[in-house]
């Protein structure tokens, strides 16, 4: 609680004070450094960690890839031992945020290829990519793929959808899909703005 209201000081006395600290405290730990980019003493302690779980993995990739510290976050994804959907996401969602699209489609690419089924949060961080490229064919298939596996309701990728369809010069898709959406956001709202403009 103290690492996410922004109280990282007390948070780590807290954890220093703890005679029996859990791999739940390491990890509170390190992804509040992370999150705050005190990547120096997150890894510190990464380092420290008796035993790391696949919390302790991700805190450090999502958290370097939040801050857009791209090659250490890879670094980080390169030497866990068997990365997860949320650390292909993170590892995407970074390339995506920091414009490197065309590493985000790759690694989105490899993570199919190596089997891991993409989740919405994935499909939200690789349908910019879609918008960026101007890459209408593979935005619709993965639309195909959000039908099939009944992710496309979710508010965020109806959102990434309604983002995509008018970059890629189809506005009546978004059109279509805005009116089927059975909740809508500010998001919602301002992308169809957007694409009519």
């Amino acid at each position: 609680m103290y690492a996410k209201c922004g109280s990282i000081q007390k948070a780590r006395e807290l954890f220093d004070k703890n005679p029996q600290r859990s791999v739940v405290s390491w990890n509170a730990m390190i992804s509040g450094y992370a999150h705050y980019g005190a990547f120096d003493k997150a890894l510190r302690l990464f380092q420290e960690m008796p035993e790391r779980s696949v919390v302790s993995w991700n805190a450090m990739i999502v958290g370097y890839a939040q801050k857009g510290v791209l090659d250490e976050a890879v670094r980080v994804f390169n030497e866990m031992p068997q990365p997860n959907v949320i650390s292909w996401t993170a590892i995407i969602a970074g390339y995506t945020q920091n414009g490197f699209v065309e590493k985000a489609l790759d690694f989105f690419q490899q993570m199919k290829l190596n089997g891991v089924k993409p989740n919405s949060a994935t499909f939200a961080s690789i349908l910019p990519v879609c918008a960026k490229m101007g890459a209408s064919e593979l935005g619709m298939q993965i639309h195909q793929k959000l039908m099939e596996s009944n992710l496309a309701s979710d508010v965020k990728v109806a959102n990434a959808l309604l983002d995509m369809y008018p970059k890629c010069g189809n506005i009546h898709m978004a059109e279509k899909l805005f009116d089927k959406m059975p909740q809508r956001d500010a998001i919602s709202w301002n992308s169809m703005i957007a694409g009519y403009s």
